[in-house]
């Protein structure tokens, strides 16, 4: 049998027609019910459906008013908040295109990327309104600035507060409705960066909005509705505690307000909000990423506060080991599953789901609706046999149009006839189970033997004494590479020379840690939690 599979879900109908006029009409139904749509997690402020829907109107108004229409792109530097969905329906409904960054980011990395998407309109924070400044002083194209949170009675030229466009109260807006949905873009996230420069993300009507309908099938079918027959998205609390601005948070964002959710938003992670309102608002079901597993695992923190409400999690964003998942259970007990999803920006966020039930901790999910995937050798691109590793394609609907005015990029990420790249290393098993082994460019080769970091991180995890690890391969002239590792002590009393015991006991001799162990403060990652392996290569001890 072959690596090859398609979705055994059945299909949902791909979406035609443009996103906010499909969200509207949603977000309406809610507003009539008099539903509440967002808390605060610090101060527990709420915002309705009506909220949102009025705010929308607002944004769209204020950005008929300075030009901003059909093809433009705003440029988001935002915080989780509930005005993020505001902005985003206001700027979509004007037949424009959003692109989100890091809060985290520089000056410069801002300007390379609104430069490069060419944003007239800049949002921001008030904290960060004099980064904002700068970098409208760095893009030839950004004119106008809309800050939120910020009471400011005075504001340099063509900055205006959100308050402001929410007081105006229009009588009428325009909803942009004569777009293309199959090739308009709403979104442009930028790739990490982690496998070369970022590059913008053109994710379509189409694209996003076949996405979330496929997500939303098996959040209900699959996942929440199998977790409890019962499931009431109107009597339940979620939390939003991934960044906005990353397609993983955005996805799943936009996925429980499809559903009319109660939408807790954390407006950066803080362990002690996050837990405390886990504890608030009895929290069933939470998606989270692998570094907050791993704190959740060992922090005294957690003795604080009561988790029992928690019955499933699903992480993403980055592989997470069994050993972690089994530790998180013990110390849990509530907790029924912890299960992997899988997936990219490129594909408009997952391309594989968890199902409540069938429980495989290192696996990545299934197939979503309206997917195909196979695994195909590196060399020849053929598709191997079932249980071989190979690089792992994907196809759907929901893919990318391709990389912003970058045809080359694009050219060799998807082929012809629309089959992904992912980059990914990984084999499937007969009962449809999906393993992600690791990156392509991750790989440590060892005599010709290919060793994959995640597992040697995933065997340093166990150990009691290691907070957090990080394997690269470096150089060798005997054997061409060879894994070494970035360890953050749990206790100080552990040695290199217990940890590398402790490794080869584990695992074969070829994939023992000749390159050394380095110990470090703390590992360097995206802020999805993927480590910036490139930052270690360049790692030098300080004196």
């Amino acid at each position: 049998m072959s690596s090859y599979l398609r979705s055994e879900f059945e299909s949902v109908k791909v979406a035609d027609v443009p996103f906010h006029v499909e969200y509207f009409n949603v977000i309406k139904g809610y507003a009539d019910q008099g539903r509440t749509a967002f808390i605060n997690a610090e101060t527990g402020e709420s915002k309705s459906y009506q909220d949102l829907l009025n705010a929308s109107y607002c944004v769209n108004a204020y950005l008929k008013s300075i030009g901003f229409g059909y093809k433009d792109i705003a440029g988001a530097v935002l915080q989780n908040c509930w005005e993020f969905a505001a902005l985003y329906l206001g700027t979509v409904s004007r037949g424009g295109c959003f692109s989100g960054a890091s809060p985290l980011f520089t000056e410069v990395e801002l300007s390379q990327q609104f430069n490069d998407a060419k944003c007239k309109v800049i949002l921001c924070m008030e904290y960060s309104l004099e980064l904002a400044l700068k970098t409208r002083n760095d893009c030839p194209l950004v004119k106008h600035i809309i800050v939120v949170d910020s009471e400011a009675k005075k504001l340099p030229h063509n900055v205006v507060t959100l308050d402001y466009i929410l007081s105006m109260n229009p009588l009428t807006h325009e909803m942009y409705t004569n777009v293309d949905v199959e090739n308009d873009m709403i979104l442009l996230p930028y790739s990490s960066g982690t496998t070369g420069a970022p590059k913008g993300v053109m994710l379509t009507h189409r694209c996003f909005g076949t996405l979330v309908r496929s997500v939303d099938k098996i959040l209900n079918e699959q996942m929440l509705g199998k977790m409890d027959a019962n499931w009431d998205f109107a009597k339940e609390n979620l939390i939003c505690v991934l960044p906005f601005y990353h397609i993983y948070g955005f996805g799943m964002l936009w996925t429980f307000l499809r559903n009319g959710a109660k939408c807790v938003v954390i407006r950066k992670y803080n362990p002690e909000i996050l837990f405390d309102s886990i504890q608030k608002y009895k929290v069933r079901f939470i998606c989270l990423v692998p570094p907050i597993l791993v704190f959740m695992s060992r922090s005294d923190l957690m003795k604080k506060f009561d988790l029992s409400s928690l019955v499933f999690v699903m992480t993403g964003a980055a592989p997470v080991g069994k050993e972690l998942c089994d530790t998180l259970k013990k110390k849990f007990p509530s907790i029924k599953q912890i299960a992997q999803a899988y997936g990219m920006t490129e594909t408009s966020m997952a391309s594989h789901l968890p199902v409540f039930g069938r429980d495989n901790p290192a696996a990545s999910g299934f197939l979503i609706p309206n997917f195909e995937m196979k695994i195909v050798d590196q060399d020849t691109n053929e598709i191997v046999p079932l249980g071989k590793v190979g690089e792992i394609l994907v196809r759907s609907p929901t893919i990318m149009l391709g990389y912003f005015n970058r045809p080359k990029a694009t050219a060799d990420t998807i082929e012809k006839d629309g089959w992904l790249h992912t980059g990914d290393l990984g084999y499937l098993t007969p009962d449809g189970w999906t393993f992600i082994v690791d990156r392509c460019k991750d790989l440590i080769k060892v005599k010709g033997l290919q060793v994959a970091p995640a597992e040697l991180e995933d065997i340093l995890l166990s150990h009691e004494k290691v907070r957090d690890s990080a394997v690269i391969g470096i150089p060798h002239a005997e054997f061409g590479e060879v894994p070494k590792a970035f360890v953050v002590k749990k206790h100080n009393s552990v040695t290199a020379a217990e940890l590398d015991k402790y490794v080869l006991e584990k695992c074969a001799p070829y994939k023992r840690l000749l390159g050394g162990i380095v110990f470090i403060d703390e590992i360097p990652k995206s802020p999805s939690g993927k480590i910036l392996r490139r930052s270690l290569k360049d790692y030098k001890p300080k004196l």
